[in-house]
């Protein structure tokens, strides 16, 4: 715990306050609204824990953000100018939203103060709550109003950024806060007594029930999407797919399974052919169960009238009032709320303990049969590839090999 008194400017707390997480860096297109925030972070922090990264405009800053989230598994701060600079950087923060990537973007406002406002510059970048221009896609929004309610604020934006289901969250400091002198003790917060929450395990009950239907199931289809926004998933997965013979169908949302594996029949027909659906972290089920009819162009389900459908995610604790993006509400036999990266390794645990010698045997026939499936849809693709490799302009095949 650390006391700050006078001379220390209110952005220099906000400083100290950020150095408490584990921010490499901060990107950010200069904006006079947080010249304070900025002025601390090089001169009082020592450019250090974050460290600046200048960027030409704030959708570029988001998007870097956005990279290196997706890469390091952590957020990132990002700083945006009042009003202008939000509005610019709005469609990248859209994206980081639908793409479930967490991230820290502070803002600032004002003065709110009219009395200490410049003639028109000020009032004119200036709105009642710049957290209304985002508030449709971010998890959450803040703006503090004092300097003792910042380590509060930023404390459960860090929270809400990095709890599954993941999203971006934004924290607006007044201008006029950032750059007054402090005039009141200012404690520091103990970041170890505010960790993450724990992780959604999901109905046990429910989690066997799946494991009984894959064993029973002639054909089990697994459709990943996001699960594999958390590494330790994949290899669940990979586990579960030759435990069960049962053949991965990859949405693509994150690095969910290898394509290489013999198991993997993206591309293929299996769904239509499955009479179990396991979809794992799916954003929309519309996609997996329904294709638009080309001649009719109505929307028809493509899966088997007995297929049974399981749906297991946290993709409901995502509903916002504005945002449409989870699709239509799709039947299913099984829906657990659960975090896919402790989900699966229960199920696959119960799968192993009721696997009996002749299902093994059966299973093993499956893996044979789905392996040469896998191998004849790669083939295809190559000579596909070779008779499209001379087509102007260039053909998807050849690009894509």
């Amino acid at each position: 715990m650390k006391d700050f008194k006078p001379p220390f400017y209110g952005s220099d707390f906000i400083v100290d306050v950020l150095k408490k997480f584990d921010f490499k860096y901060i990107t950010f297109n200069p904006g006079s609204t947080f010249r304070g925030l900025h002025d601390s972070i090089v001169n009082y922090g020592g450019n250090e824990s974050p460290e600046v990264i200048l960027c030409n405009h704030e959708k570029i800053a988001v998007q870097m953000a956005h990279g290196y989230s997706k890469v390091a598994g952590k957020p990132l701060l990002v700083a945006c100018h009042d009003t202008v600079g939000l509005l610019h950087a709005t469609n990248a923060i859209y994206y980081a939203y639908i793409d479930r990537v967490p991230m820290v973007i502070l803002g600032a406002s004002g003065p709110m103060d009219v009395t200490r406002r410049r003639p028109k510059i000020d009032w004119i970048h200036t709105v009642l709550i710049n957290g209304n221009l985002l508030r449709g896609f971010v998890k959450w929004d803040d703006q503090p109003f004092t300097l003792e309610s910042v380590p509060e604020s930023i404390i459960r934006a860090y929270r809400t950024a990095t709890m599954d289901p993941k999203g971006p969250v934004y924290v607006c400091f007044d201008v006029a806060m950032q750059e007054d002198p402090t005039k009141a003790t200012l404690e520091l917060p103990r970041i170890d007594r505010h960790i993450i929450s724990s992780r959604i395990q999901g109905e046990p009950a429910l989690l066997k029930k799946t494991a009984q239907l894959l064993l029973e199931a002639d054909l089990p289809v697994i459709v990943p999407e996001f699960s594999g926004r958390n590494p330790q998933t994949v290899e669940s997965l990979i586990q579960l797919a030759e435990l069960m013979a049962a053949p991965v169908y990859d949405l693509e949302g994150r690095f969910n399974f290898p394509n290489t594996h013999p198991m993997d029949l993206t591309g293929s027909d299996v769904i239509e052919r499955a009479d179990l659906i396991l979809m794992l972290d799916v954003r929309q089920p519309q996609r997996v169960l329904k294709k638009m009819n080309q001649a009719t162009r109505k929307i028809e389900y493509i899966i088997r009238d007995d297929a049974k459908i399981v749906n297991i995610g946290l993709e409901e604790l995502r509903l916002t009032g504005l945002m449409q993006e989870l699709g239509r509400i799709e039947p299913s036999d099984i829906s657990i709320t659960a975090d896919t990266s402790i989900a699966l390794p229960s199920i696959l645990s119960h799968c192993e303990k009721m696997l009996t010698d002749n299902r093994r045997v059966e299973l093993k026939n499956r893996y044979e049969t789905i392996t040469e499936e896998h191998n004849r849809l790669r083939v295809s693709w190559q000579e596909q590839s070779k008779r499209d490799w001379s087509s102007t302009p260039i053909s998807p095949s050849r690009l894509a090999s």
